[in-house]
C-alpha cells in the first residue's frame, strides 16, 4: 500500500452522533442532552455499543476494503485496548450564574490506551477502524 510504502500508517477512528440518534428515535428511545452532550444511561449505552462497533464500524471497514484497502474493525475494549474515565463536566445556570455539576451517565473519556494490539496490526497493510466504545476505569474506593 502506497501509504504504507511512506512510513504512513493510518489509523480511523470514527464517532456516530446523527446515527446514535436515529437509533434512538427508531426505537422509540428519547435523548436528552445536557451542555451539548448526550446523557447515556444503561439502555441507551447498548445501542449507542451497537450503532459504533456494529453498524458503523463495519460499514466503514467495508467501503475501504472495497476501495482496495485492507481495514479490520476495533474497538476500545478490544485487547482492553483503552480504558475510559467518567467525564465530568459542569455548566452556569443561565438565571442565578450558580455552577452545576452534570452527570452524563456512561459517557466517558480515554485515561488508558494500550497500544499493544494497534503495534500488531500497522505495517501488515492493515488499516484498523476503531468505534470509540470502551469499558470504565474501576472507580476510585475510598477507605
Amino acid at each position: 500500500m502506497l501509504l504504507e510504502q511512506t512510513a504512513i500508517n493510518p489509523v480511523v477512528v470514527h464517532g456516530g452522533g446523527p446515527q446514535i440518534g436515529q437509533m434512538l428515535d427508531k426505537l422509540g428511545i428519547k435523548s436528552e442532552f445536557k451542555d451539548g452532550l448526550r446523557v447515556t444511561d444503561q439502555k441507551t449505552v447498548e445501542i449507542v455499543e451497537m450503532v459504533l462497533a456494529g453498524s458503523i464500524n463495519k460499514q466503514i471497514v467495508g467501503f475501504i476494503n472495497e476501495a482496495g484497502g485492507r481495514a479490520i474493525g476495533l474497538s476500545g475494549k478490544d485487547g482492553n485496548m483503552v480504558k475510559a474515565k467518567k467525564v465530568t463536566r459542569t455548566m452556569r445556570d443561565k438565571d442565578s450564574n450558580i455552577e452545576q455539576a452534570i452527570d452524563l451517565g456512561y459517557v466517558g473519556e480515554p485515561e488508558i490506551v494500550d497500544t499493544t494490539v494497534l503495534e500488531q496490526i500497522l505495517g501488515r497493510e492493515l488499516i484498523p477502524v476503531l468505534a470509540p466504545v470502551a469499558p470504565a476505569l474501576p472507580a476510585a474506593r475510598s477507605t
